[in-house]
């Protein structure tokens, strides 16, 4: 048990750490001196101080320190959720096989729990929602199944759950994938079912509103999804998907600013997000204009860069820092020189593009568009050879692999 006076030092802490949250404004000295004032605190066999200093820790990425410190909160007490929790779903973003031993850890803590965790049930199922196996053999059960079992084993000791129902929602979403017609609209209205449900129960939980966007867009009703994202980001700004899922949904209704703002609070929690940084640099070209151009360009080659130096095998941002170059490299105060410096440099990266791009499905209409895109280039190069002025105004926007 905690001191008074301990009980009001943590007070104070979770109250910093959500002003930082807010703010979004986590550097690696924040994160350092959070996670000191929790750890100063006298935690008397309590394993909430050191739980909260590995969020505070993870907050800037520092998984290391992060998992110590959950690992120290389990010592105080093996039986502390949260901090279990935290080191499963680590061990099961460590790739295939620490997806798999996760799974299997918890599943042998549901059977010596006689299938009354509510907790373990509920992360058992989210795992296997993730994770997706067919059945091994005929007759087993697939992990979508699986998932449904297991969260409805955690709705029958507690049907209050809304994160039970959350990601049982999610499980039918997840059947609705590949299923025939019939099925496939039987297992969407099953989760919209799911989600008004778990809506009644707690309407304030905001995965349960990015659940039911997701389920919208399957369903195809896209401005309810987009309201949906929307609820789910104003109740937790700190929910990176949700950001995501908002700016990428009004980044295709031409909905520019919002989406900026919404992948600026997305990058603002994961700055290392290679999706992220290529769809602000999308939203921030579509804004492009006489007045606003030459602060935006530089701006989104500059995120295309960070995106690049992210994951430099992907190819998709070589193919919008293309069409940016070859659009707008030399649109204000550029002579004739400068453009065809443009054009060289678009063709250098259009031609990575389709280097880097294989000869997958997943690119097959971009690489099209580039070899297009390479065609053009070539005629624009031998009129500014023959001495006739590079037509300066763009094509119209077209959109790009994301």
């Amino acid at each position: 048990m905690l001191t008074p006076a301990a009980k009001s030092k943590l007070d104070e802490a979770l109250r910093a750490m959500a002003t930082h949250d807010r703010a979004r404004d986590w550097t690696t000295a924040t994160c350092a001196e959070i996670a000191g004032r929790f750890l100063e605190i006298d935690a008397a066999g309590t394993p909430v101080p050191s739980y909260n200093a590995g969020l505070a820790r993870g907050r800037c990425g520092d998984e290391g320190a992060s998992r110590a410190l959950f690992e120290a909160s389990l010592a105080r007490d093996p039986s502390f959720f949260p901090a279990r929790s935290a080191l499963v779903r680590a061990q099961a973003a460590s790739g295939a096989a620490g997806l798999d031993q996760a799974i299997a850890s918890l599943d042998a803590q549901v059977v010596a729990s006689r299938f009354t965790d509510v907790n373990a049930l509920v992360l058992l199922g989210t795992l296997q929602i993730k994770r997706g196996r067919p059945a091994s053999s005929p007759g087993a059960d697939d992990d979508i199944s699986s998932a449904r079992r297991s969260l409805q084993r955690a709705l029958a000791v507690d049907e209050g759950s809304v994160a039970a129902l959350n990601q049982l929602a999610l499980a039918h979403l997840g059947s609705a994938k590949g299923a025939g017609k019939k099925g496939d609209k039987q297992a969407l209205e099953l989760a919209q079912l799911v989600c008004s449900q778990a809506v009644k129960k707690n309407p304030r939980y905001a995965a349960i509103h990015n659940t039911a966007g997701l389920i919208e867009v399957a369903l195809g009703n896209l401005p309810r999804a987009v309201n949906e994202f929307g609820e789910a980001r104003r109740l937790d700004p700190a929910s990176f998907e949700a950001q995501m899922n908002f700016a990428a949904l009004n980044l295709g209704f031409h909905g520019y600013t919002p989406a900026e703002e919404a992948y600026r609070a997305a990058l603002a929690l994961r700055p290392d997000d290679y999706d992220a940084r290529l769809g602000l640099s999308l939203a921030l070209r579509a804004q492009i204009d006489e007045v606003r151009g030459p602060a935006l360009v530089p701006e989104a080659e500059r995120e295309l860069a960070k995106a690049k130096s992210i994951a430099p095998e992907r190819p998709e941002a070589y193919f919008n820092e293309g069409i940016l170059v070859q659009e707008y490299g030399a649109r204000w105060g550029g002579d004739e020189a400068a453009h065809l410096k443009s054009l060289a440099r678009a063709r250098e990266l259009f031609t990575t593009f389709l280097a880097k791009s294989g000869d997958g499905a997943a690119f097959s209409d971009a690489r099209k568009r580039a070899s297009e895109h390479l065609v053009e280039i070539d005629v624009l190069s031998r009129f500014s050879g023959q001495g006739q002025a590079i037509p300066k105004d763009p094509p119209a926007p077209e959109s790009e692999p994301e």
